[in-house]
């Protein structure tokens, strides 16, 4: 919406003037700057390399034998897909029928 409303601006600018150009395009390019999203973390946890834990229900690595939080034992499910859950069965069907 901002950025519309900036290129309402500039056409103004430019018919009554293109001095005021000089005033709506760094104002544009500061909006853009300041409005726009941050990057996603690539570290942070994701279904691929994070599990729960079953213990302390906390996000630990897949690969990890031991939580970091509670100290309980775990079984590392690095080889695992990371779309299949812990109670789902091998062949996919979770009501048993």
């Amino acid at each position: 919406m901002g950025h519309l409303l900036f290129l309402i601006l500039h056409f103004i600018a430019a018919m009554f003037g293109a001095v005021l150009l000089f005033v709506t395009i760094p104002l544009h390019l500061i909006y853009g700057a300041a409005s726009s999203k941050p990057a996603p973390d690539p570290n942070r946890p994701q279904p691929r390399t994070h599990v729960i834990c079953p213990s302390c229900r906390e996000l630990v690595r897949r690969d990890a034998s031991i939580c970091r939080f509670c100290r309980q034992g775990l079984v590392p499910q690095a080889n695992l897909p990371w779309w299949r859950l812990d109670n789902e069965p091998e062949d996919g069907m979770r009501d048993g029928r």
